[in-house]
């Protein structure tokens, strides 16, 4: 059931178009992730749907009603904000109350509300403090309990952990994750942030120049991308130019700089121009005898330990960067072996037509 519907959404400033004719459907329960650069529109979309800007053409429903004209307080939503928007002078409690109180609710009905909801953030005993007295990502919970306190259906969160310390961050995202499964809201979410969005969503909306660059699954979009596009921001690939020469076998073969690329076939013609994509992870280095579809000698250039995983830079003889990425102690360290073979399944090859 769809608890958002966004019929031809454009919005425009000037000669400016932030927004270009959007459609989009919000399943009602689900994590959907606004993910895209900085002035790619997710924030301004955000915005329509929550009534802060009028959008210049188009219609919003928010379940099943039409909301297009209707000011935010009569749309029947929450937003949680980067900023908190905590009052400083109320305690936790009156700040999650206030919600609640400016609705009229019952005295009884707001103590019992705001500590059912205080508890479910693990907020319980800081009641009584001002939000000067709590760290950043304490007062990131007091802002989602303030959301949650009027059981909205639909939740808007824009970029919430993005002042938050990288440690601090995944720690909430795995409170909003938690939040989102026990209480089974729908959270619209935005952020430039791959990882986040990756590690919080059912499906994400790539954004690009106001326009939907891909719709799917964290999956879908990390090992299907449609596009150059989609491949470089979500995450890293290595992007080869070539032409699709023809099949050998259950191969599809292709010619690039580097030489011939094995890939699983696909529907692009024989002749055409084509875009190679392989993500680093899916390239190894080759032992003495090991062998697989795609193989390139290279000199090894640059070693860079990243924490979790090393990247190596292989500059192949036609003098092409190629970068891999391997588990951290995945592969043993020689430190004396500059030339190296590299490898990767034909499977791992992504192949779009060029100018995709």
């Amino acid at each position: 059931m769809a608890i958002v519907k966004l019929e031809g959404i454009s919005k425009k400033y000037g000669d400016f178009i932030a927004l270009d004719h959007l459609d989009l459907t919000v399943e009602k329960g689900e994590f959907l992730t606004l993910l895209g650069p900085s002035g790619s529109g997710k924030t301004t979309l955000l915005n329509i749907i929550a009534g802060m800007i009028q959008p210049s053409s188009g219609a919003i429903r928010i379940d099943g009603r039409d909301v297009t004209n209707l000011p935010t307080r009569q749309r029947g939503l929450g937003m949680v904000f980067q900023n908190y928007a905590l009052m400083p002078h109320m305690s936790v409690f009156e700040n999650v109350a206030f919600p609640l109180r400016v609705r009229r609710a019952r005295e009884e009905d707001i103590r019992t509300s705001v500590s059912e909801v205080l508890k479910i953030v693990n907020l319980l005993d800081f009641a009584r403090r001002k939000p000067h007295e709590l760290s950043g990502g304490q007062q990131q919970r007091v802002a989602i309990a303030r959301c949650l306190v009027y059981k909205p259906g639909l939740i808007l969160m824009d970029e919430p952990l993005g002042a938050l310390d990288k440690n601090l961050r995944e720690q909430l995202q795995f409170e909003i994750k938690r939040l989102h499964s026990e209480l089974g809201v729908t959270i619209l979410y935005v952020t430039h942030d791959q990882e986040e969005a990756l590690a919080l969503s059912d499906r994400i909306i790539l954004m690009n120049n106001g326009r939907v660059e891909q719709l799917g699954t964290p999956h879908d979009l990390y090992f299907h991308p449609q596009t150059v596009f989609a491949a470089q921001f979500l995450g890293e690939s290595n992007v080869l130019a070539a032409t699709v020469a023809g099949h050998d076998g259950e191969d599809q073969i292709l010619n690039g700089k580097i030489g011939a690329i094995r890939s699983r076939p696909t529907s692009i013609a024989a002749g055409t121009e084509a875009t190679v994509i392989v993500r680093p992870e899916n390239i190894r280095r080759l032992r003495p005898g090991e062998h697989l579809s795609n193989e390139i000698s290279g000199d090894l250039i640059e070693t860079t330990f990243v924490g979790d995983a090393t990247k190596y830079y292989v500059k192949t003889d036609n003098d092409t960067i190629i970068i891999l990425k391997q588990l951290a102690n995945a592969i043993p360290e020689d430190a004396g072996d500059k030339r190296v073979r590299i490898g990767w399944a034909a499977e791992h090859t992504l192949v779009l037509q060029k100018n995709v």
